[in-house]
C-alpha cells in the first residue's frame, strides 16, 4: 500500500475524529467547519474516524494472504547481503521498479534468497517480509 494512501486515510480519520469529538465549530488547514454537527453525524464521524485512523496505522484491516511458498515447508534458502553503492536497496512487493517499495536492506544486514530466477529474485527478510530485489544488488554468501 503506498504511503501517501495510508497517511491520506490517518490524516482524514484525525479529523473525522475532531468533528466527532467537537462537534464542528473549528478551523484546520484552513477549511473550516462553521456548523455544529449533530448527535448521529458525530457518532458516524467517530467511528468512520476510528476506522480510518487504524487503516492509516495499520495499511490494512485485512490479512494479507500468503503465497503457497511461504506456507510450506522451507527449502533451502541461500543467505545473502546487498552489493549497492547507495548502502541499501529497496525491497519491492513485486518483480519490478513498477512496484511498491515495502521495506529496506541495508549493508551487512543479512536476508535469504528464496527463487534466484530472473531479474528479479524473490527475498525473505530476517523479520519475515518477503518481496523482489534486483539480482544486480545481491550477493550470495553460502
Amino acid at each position: 500500500m503506498p504511503q501517501s494512501i495510508t497517511m491520506a486515510a490517518f490524516v482524514l480519520g484525525a479529523v473525522l475524529l475532531l468533528i466527532a469529538l467537537v462537534g464542528g465549530r473549528f478551523k484546520l488547514f484552513g477549511a473550516e467547519v462553521s456548523e455544529a454537527v449533530g448527535g448521529t453525524g458525530r457518532a458516524i464521524a467517530g467511528v468512520m474516524g476510528i476506522a480510518l485512523i487504524v487503516f492509516g496505522l495499520y495499511g490494512s484491516v485485512w490479512p494479507t494472504p500468503s503465497p503457497a511458498d511461504e506456507k510450506s515447508t522451507p527449502k533451502a534458502e541461500l543467505q545473502a547481503v546487498i552489493n549497492d553503492p547507495d548502502g541499501f536497496t529497496n525491497i519491492r512487493s513485486g518483480p519490478g521498479t513498477q512496484y511498491e517499495v515495502i521495506s529496506r536492506v541495508v549493508n551487512g544486514e543479512l536476508f535469504y534468497v528464496l527463487s534466484p530466477q530472473g531479474d528479479w529474485w524473490r527475498v525473505r527478510t530476517r523479520e519475515g517480509k518477503y518481496g523482489y530485489i534486483h539480482r544486480s544488488r545481491i550477493k550470495i554468501k553460502n
